[in-house]
């Protein structure tokens, strides 16, 4: 069948099916072993997606079958581009398709504009915090200690150098001007921390509909604040994967790269 039209007709369902990460809660990544690709799987029917299930808790990857309804599709595919997954393998009675994940959203060109005006984008780190945490949240008898090795340099190196979205409080007035707070989040065990988030959609997740305003920083920025503000580190993309970052591994990131 003609790629165009298979794309219509998955997106034509009113519910397709993804394999879900039971480490992250959010869609199962993995790297196509033959083009390299970085990429997802979307199926048919929940009976496909159960075979791909099944085949990945074999090969003890702690999986399960999660659906996207027709309404939520594009925000979907969006998600799926700032995590950086640049393929979709569509399945469909066992017949699989790959095809670039620019079949079901279009990119934002985003070349022309000069880059310190660009809202953050961390695809590479996104990307490399999924892959991280699907293997580090295994029991550690299941953990692949070599590529959790290789992928932790990949992640400080992302962490030092990225530029995140740190919301911030309504204003107030203060001697007749108006400030804005910076926002802090208190994780369960009491400690403060700075929510950061890899770009808009991510933080549209944890905010909701409301326009909190959002300001770009560098972990050097939060650095240079967090002990007056006794914070103890940064959360990054809360209600999303939620990735912790004391403020001992945010120093290590930026004495190992920052430029």
């Amino acid at each position: 069948m003609d790629e165009k039209k298979l794309v219509q007709e998955f997106v034509s369902q009113k519910t397709l099916y993804i394999v879900k990460s039971n480490m992250t809660r959010l869609t199962y990544i993995y790297c196509n072993p033959d083009t390299m690709d970085d990429e997802a799987g979307l199926f048919y029917t929940e009976e496909d997606a159960r075979s791909e299930v099944a085949a990945l808790i074999l090969k003890e990857e702690p999986v399960e079958v999660a659906t996207v309804e027709q309404k939520g599709y594009l925000e979907f595919f969006a998600e799926l581009s700032t995590m950086g997954v640049n393929s979709v393998k569509m399945v469909r009675e066992q017949n699989e398709t790959h095809v670039s994940l620019d079949a079901f959203v279009r990119q934002q060109d985003m070349s022309k504009v000069p880059e310190n005006k660009r809202p953050p984008e961390n695809k590479a780190l996104y990307l490399t915090m999924l892959y991280y945490l699907q293997e580090a949240r295994k029991g550690e008898e299941k953990r692949d200690m070599a590529k959790l090795t290789e992928l932790n340099e990949e992640l400080m190196a992302g962490v030092a150098r990225g530029r995140f979205l740190l919301p911030m409080q309504p204003g107030k007035m203060v001697g007749g001007k108006l400030e804005s707070q910076v926002q802090l989040l208190k994780l369960s065990n009491g400690a403060m921390v700075f929510p950061i988030f890899t770009d808009t959609v991510a933080a549209g997740k944890f905010t909701g509909p409301t326009k909190t305003p959002l300001f770009p920083v560098t972990v050097s920025n939060l650095l240079q604040n967090i002990a007056k503000m006794n914070v103890k580190g940064a959360l990054l993309n809360p209600g999303g994967l939620g990735f912790y970052m004391p403020v001992e591994l945010m120093k290590q990131a930026v004495s190992m790269f920052e430029d």
